[in-house]
C-alpha cells in the first residue's frame, strides 16, 4: 500500500514538472515571436481614410528635416503627416510613422526626442495636450509614434495591420 502511494506521489510529480516544462517552453517560443507591421497597408488606409485631413506621404527631404532619419537604411517603413517643413505646427496636425526594424530602440529614441523636444519649448496649451497625448511605442522589431487629436484611434486602425513572425 505504501509503495503504491509512493508510485503514485512520483508519478504526479513527473506530471506536474512535464506539464512547468511544456508551459515554460510554449511561454519562451511565443515571448520570442516578433511583430512587424504591414507598412504598406497601413499607409494606404491611413491616405484613404484621413484624406479630408490632407494626410500624405512625407518624402526623404521632409523625414531627414523633421526628425533627422535616412530612411535607406530602414527595412520598411512609411511616415505620414498633413505637414510639411515649411507648415508651422498646430493643433491640427498629424504625424504617423511605423517602422520596422532590428533597431527598433534606435528609432525610438528619435521619435521620443522629437516628442520630448517639442513638450520642453511650447508653450500654447493645445499644442502642450497635442503632443503629451502622442503615442509612442516599441518593440522588438518595430516602432510607432502617433501624433493627432485622434491618436488613440489611429492606433487602434494601426494594430489592425500588424503579423507575428
Amino acid at each position: 500500500m505504501k509503495n503504491k502511494k509512493t508510485k503514485l506521489i512520483i508519478i504526479v510529480a513527473m506530471i506536474i514538472i512535464f506539464m512547468i516544462i511544456i508551459a515554460s517552453i510554449i511561454f519562451i517560443s511565443n515571448k520570442n515571436e516578433e511583430k512587424k507591421y504591414y507598412v504598406d497597408d497601413i499607409q494606404n488606409q491611413f491616405i484613404s481614410v484621413y484624406e479630408e485631413e490632407n494626410l500624405k506621404i512625407l518624402d526623404f527631404i521632409d523625414i531627414i528635416s523633421f526628425f533627422g532619419i535616412d530612411t535607406g537604411e530602414i527595412e520598411e517603413y512609411t511616415f505620414m503627416s498633413n505637414m510639411t517643413t515649411e507648415d508651422e505646427i498646430n493643433k491640427d496636425m498629424i504625424f504617423v510613422v511605423v517602422i520596422n526594424s532590428d533597431d527598433a530602440s534606435y528609432y525610438y529614441d528619435i521619435l521620443y526626442s522629437y516628442i520630448e523636444s517639442h513638450l520642453l519649448h511650447l508653450e500654447d496649451t493645445e499644442l502642450l495636450e497635442l503632443f503629451n497625448n502622442a503615442i509612442i511605442k516599441k518593440g522588438d522589431n518595430y516602432t510607432y509614434m502617433i501624433i493627432g487629436s485622434d491618436a488613440k484611434m489611429m492606433e487602434r486602425e494601426i494594430n489592425l495591420f500588424y503579423k507575428e513572425i
